[in-house]
């Protein structure tokens, strides 16, 4: 992944609610401005890819006519700690290579799973 394409490829975070004990957990609503009015397959491809990237995702929301995604987590208090910061960072690569079609977004999904298992 070329840094520069991925910088120039925005996404915001417009608020972050943090987490309250271990029953409430924190949001994280992001705006990525060129994925306003992207087909939803290419928004169920990016959340499901952030969920397996973040692994401690409770929800995930998104606003395809508004370009925007919120993110609720519980966030890790020891080991390697995942920031908003780090999160944006990593939706915004996510964000990236679906949109390049680097990784499957769905469509071609089916295409790559073998229709038998193999004996």
């Amino acid at each position: 992944m070329d840094p520069q394409q991925i910088e120039s490829y925005p996404i915001i975070l417009y608020k972050h609610i943090v987490q309250i004990g271990k029953k409430q957990p924190a949001l994280l609503p992001f705006y990525l401005p060129p994925w306003k009015d992207h087909d939803e397959v290419f928004w169920q491809s990016l959340g499901d890819y952030v969920i397996l990237a973040v692994h401690r995702v409770k929800d995930l929301a998104f606003d395809r006519s508004r370009g925007r995604i919120k993110v609720t987590y519980f966030e890790k208090i020891k080991g390697r700690i995942k920031y908003p910061k780090d999160i944006g960072e990593i939706t915004q690569k996510i964000a990236y290579l679906v949109d390049t079609e680097s990784v499957s977004s769905g469509r071609d999904a089916l295409a790559v799973l073998p229709l038998s298992p193999k004996t």
